[in-house]
């Protein structure tokens, strides 16, 4: 799993975007869990998934991602490190 996330918002009025590609077959989704206590899911096209949410706080960031299989069990739990 690779993955690209800018780090926290650093204004209310812009989006948080996280984009990344999995490189197993078996990766249906992937849910974003977020600072501010939301989960995101965006589903795995082509091995390819974004996540692109308006943020009305600054500061907010993707703590986790959880990647999810076919069946719907997580497969992976990864803990976000910023690119600051």
């Amino acid at each position: 799993m690779e993955y690209s996330h800018a780090g926290p918002t650093q204004s209310v009025h812009t989006s948080l975007i996280l984009l990344g590609q999995s490189h197993s077959t078996e990766v249906a989704a992937v849910e974003a869990v977020l600072s501010d206590g939301r989960t995101l899911r965006n589903e795995v096209t082509n091995g390819l998934f974004v996540f692109d949410a308006p943020i009305q706080a600054v500061g907010v960031k993707v703590d986790e991602l959880k990647v999810i299989g076919r069946d719907n069990q997580i497969l992976q739990l990864i803990e976000v490190k910023p690119n600051y």
